[in-house]
């Protein structure tokens, strides 16, 4: 597999970033900027705040695995990044399968007949979504604690052959 170079890294990570910038400036705009329901807008902020964090990982991980002799520091942040990630995926998702109000979800309600009972249906569907998230969740978490807790082993000096 081949690194990407520094500039893909950088520019990938701004990307990221610019589609947060723009996501909260349209959040920001409010109902009179996009008319929709209120919850799209809580929704695209917690998505906002994924992108930001998706753009962060890439500059720190540079879209590679950072080195276990790296400091503990950066392995953390990059740790702590990742997880915030995923868990930002899990909010949203349990947000629309469990949050108050209706929703409408339109490509399942497509296989059922028509009622009541698609909203329900459809929150099934995400709830699974969701609960599939916070388990993936949970394990990049122990995993990576796991990566963190284990300390490299010093590579083994050189033999030097006798003449």
């Amino acid at each position: 597999m081949t690194t990407p170079s520094g500039r893909t890294v950088v520019a990938t990570g701004l990307l990221l970033a610019a589609a947060a910038v723009a996501l909260l400036a349209w959040v920001a705009g409010g109902p009179a900027a996009a008319p929709v329901q209120p919850w799209i807008g809580d929704a695209a902020a917690i998505t906002a705040a994924v992108l930001l964090l998706a753009g962060i990982a890439v500059l720190v991980d540079g879209l590679g695995d950072i080195a276990a002799t790296a400091p503990l520091w950066l392995r953390a942040i990059a740790l702590a990044t990742g997880v915030a990630v995923f868990a930002s995926f899990a909010v949203l998702v349990s947000w629309l399968a469990f949050g108050p109000g209706p929703r409408v979800f339109a490509s399942i309600a497509a296989l059922l007949p028509s009622g009541d009972g698609r909203e329900l249906a459809g929150r099934c569907v995400v709830g699974t979504v969701a609960l599939i998230g916070w388990a993936l969740t949970l394990l990049v978490t122990v995993l990576g604690a796991i990566r963190l807790a284990v300390r490299p082993k010093p590579p083994l000096p050189a033999v030097q052959a006798k003449d």
